[in-house]
């Protein structure tokens, strides 16, 4: 497993996309080589391109989901929970408040 994994949902410069950007700086700083991805809905991926929010240059991909209507909230755990079905490689997933200190041996 050389894969990180992230779900987003967020207004576009909020404290989801904030915490996630200092997420994915720990990740890349701790573990250089490892891919980024981060899963989001299309809204918040619009959002975040409407902020030009820092945390569009940091991951190495982004995949973009048509979710059900509902809040942030709502949105963020159906994509959680399907996540399997959008990721397609192994990886680990992490919260948006995981900060990770030193390399993680996955797999």
């Amino acid at each position: 497993m050389n894969t990180f994994c992230y779900v987003l949902t967020t207004g576009g410069r909020d404290r989801h996309a904030e915490m996630t950007r200092a997420s994915v700086t720990s990740v890349r700083i701790s573990n250089p080589n490892k891919k980024l991805v981060i899963v989001i809905d299309t809204e918040s991926l619009s959002n975040l391109k409407a902020a030009s929010h820092d945390l569009l240059d940091l991951a190495d991909e982004w995949i973009a989901v048509e979710v059900p209507e509902g809040t942030k909230e709502y949105r963020n755990r159906w994509m959680k929970t399907q996540l399997i079905s959008f990721v397609n490689c192994d990886a680990i997933f992490l919260d948006s408040d995981t900060l990770v200190r030193k390399p993680l041996v996955l797999g």
